[in-house]
């Protein structure tokens, strides 16, 4: 039970930035759409930051720009790079800077940035070696034979 809420509605987008799609308009879109409507976004990226999470999270920043809205709250975006076996943050810190500098020069003479539009900063950050725990899917294959 969360104070002030009466359930959590969960949206799996699926496929954005897929490499069977490759529709980067439907990938803004989804991605805005999921911005709009969530309090929390988290962002599964596997592997390492890519020109196409740039690009996304580019293209999402001006839109909600070009919205101007201040009608829904900007949620906090999670950035989970998924699959990466090297849990020390510090070794993806300078790509996440990285790629925070490449998108910001897209609001070069504004007040805007990505961590004030999208609340994406290092604090959001999150290396993951995989989804779920390989311990124990062999302790359970133990356990059946």
């Amino acid at each position: 039970s969360i104070p002030g809420y009466d359930g959590i509605l969960i949206l799996d987008t699926e496929g954005i930035s897929s490499t069977i799609k490759q529709d980067p308009e439907y990938d803004r879109k989804i991605f805005l759409f999921c911005m709009a409507a969530s309090n929390i976004v988290i962002l599964n990226i596997k592997g390492e930051l890519a020109t196409e999470t740039q690009n996304l999270l580019g293209l999402t920043a001006q839109s909600i720009i070009e919205l101007k809205t201040d009608v829904v709250e900007t949620p906090t975006t999670f950035l989970v790079l998924n699959q990466n076996p090297d849990l020390n943050m510090n070794n993806y810190i300078n790509s996440f800077n990285n790629t925070l500098s490449i998108v910001n020069e897209i609001f070069l003479g504004t007040q805007n940035t990505l961590h004030n539009i999208l609340n994406l900063g290092l604090d959001t950050l999150v290396a993951l070696p995989s989804a779920f725990s390989v311990e124990v899917i062999y302790k359970k294959r133990e356990e059946c034979k």
